[in-house]
């Protein structure tokens, strides 16, 4: 039975659904529910009413978003406990891709956007920071993706959080591509204007969508159609909410067309390695080398859920050490049209001794394990539960809206 209706779930026809990420936004130990839409459909952040239903909630937690929402990720990048929001765009990074492919946001066009409801939109990835949670229990975030230097990486698809050289901080990897330039400017100029030309020369109308779809040369105009091949980005985790571009360094600079990506420890030596979708090309397996190059240690943690969860989706990790804390949410579907390995790794950098494991297996539900060894795979079992209070994290705000109060 399709119950999104009656559950909150919005099903418009301008609907261009591209990522779906869930994560315990709020942290009230339910799961929410973000969308992300292609075009003008905005996207959707659906925090759960834990009755059933969701409410939708997107304009009233981020500021401004991305317009052509393709994947995203949902992860704590800056280990203060709270998870982070990115999403994909198509911005590229270069000025002559830039103007080459869609040109300048129209003014009278984003205006018409949000007067529709459409809310704050442009072009680009948006990197949304969790600050907390405000007195109405609503999140507060502030989006720095620019501040961050990830907010140009092209066509993209799959986002990935994930500490990849074992450092404590969760990098990011972004696969991009298009097979076709369909919003090439000089084609759209020289090409197709010559191919209406002609048909009109012939007698042949192409002046309605029918008349253009039946005498206008299609196959032949796609085949025509630019594609350019570049590579996927992964960008470094400096703290300080910044990050650099590893592409070239990191051996992930090979030009394709790719999608879908996931990450697992496949040779089971610490270290996370990637696995890429390309269009019209195989999949490429890339080998993490940070154990051969790095004294970074790590640990790896697999959990064991019970009854109908067997795997123990949605749990909440943080490993403590004297370097701080880190939180990861066990959700495997992530990026784009793919899923994760369900094993969670936690890079720890040099430190060399882990204080505590705690387990959220819901919001009163957990199971510490004390000074676990490093650089090991960890099994922890939902059968040593134990009740725990979740602890929320609230912004640290200089003000706070009285207007109400003094009758304004």
């Amino acid at each position: 039975e399709d119950v999104s209706d009656s559950a909150g779930i919005f099903g418009g026809g301008l609907n261009f659904g591209l990522g779906i990420s869930i994560s315990d936004i709020n942290n009230d130990g339910w799961p929410d529910i973000f969308v992300t839409n292609d075009f003008h459909e905005q996207d959707y952040l659906y925090l759960n009413n834990r009755n059933g239903t969701f409410t939708d909630v997107c304009h009233e937690v981020f500021g401004h978003i991305s317009r052509n929402t393709m994947g995203s990720d949902i992860a704590d990048f800056n280990n203060d406990g709270l998870p982070d929001v990115f999403t994909l765009d198509m911005l590229p990074e270069s000025n002559y891709r830039q103007k080459i492919l869609q040109g300048a946001d129209e003014y009278d066009k984003f205006n018409r956007m949000v007067d529709s409801g459409y809310g704050l939109q442009n072009n680009r990835n948006m990197l949304q920071l969790n600050r907390g949670i405000r007195e109405n229990g609503l999140p507060v975030f502030s989006e720095i993706g620019q501040l961050s230097g990830v907010s140009n990486t092209d066509w993209s698809w799959a986002a990935l959080f994930a500490d990849f050289d074992n450092d404590g901080a969760k990098d990011l990897f972004v696969t991009n591509g298009y097979l076709r330039e369909s919003t090439n400017l000089d084609f759209m100029r020289y090409e197709v204007a010559e191919a209406m030309k002609q048909a009109s020369a012939k007698g042949l109308d192409v002046s309605t969508p029918e008349g253009y779809a039946r005498n206008m040369p299609l196959f032949d105009l796609v085949n025509k159609m630019p594609s350019t091949k570049i590579s996927n980005y992964a960008f470094r985790n400096n703290d300080s909410l910044r990050f650099s571009n590893e592409t070239a360094g990191w051996g992930l600079d090979e030009e394709s067309v790719s999608s879908g990506a996931s990450y697992a420890d496949l040779d089971n030596d610490g270290a996370l390695d990637l696995i890429v979708c390309n269009n019209n090309e195989p999949a490429r397996i890339y080998r993490n080398h940070a154990r051969d190059h790095a004294q970074n240690n790590f640990i790896r943690i697999s959990l064991e859920g019970d009854g109908l969860n067997k795997d123990a989706i949605g749990a909440k990790v943080f490993v403590k050490t004297t370097a701080g804390t880190q939180m990861q949410e066990l959700y495997p579907v992530r990026g784009y049209q793919s899923s994760v390995d369900y094993v969670l790794n936690f890079g720890l950098g040099v430190t060399n001794k882990i204080d505590e494991i705690r387990v959220m297996w819901s919001k009163d539900s957990g199971t510490i394990v004390q000074s676990p060894a490093i650089n090991t795979l960890v099994t922890i079992s939902k059968k040593a539960a134990v009740a725990i209070t979740d602890q929320q994290q609230k912004p640290r705000a200089l003000f706070s809206d009285i207007s109400g109060k003094a009758g304004l």
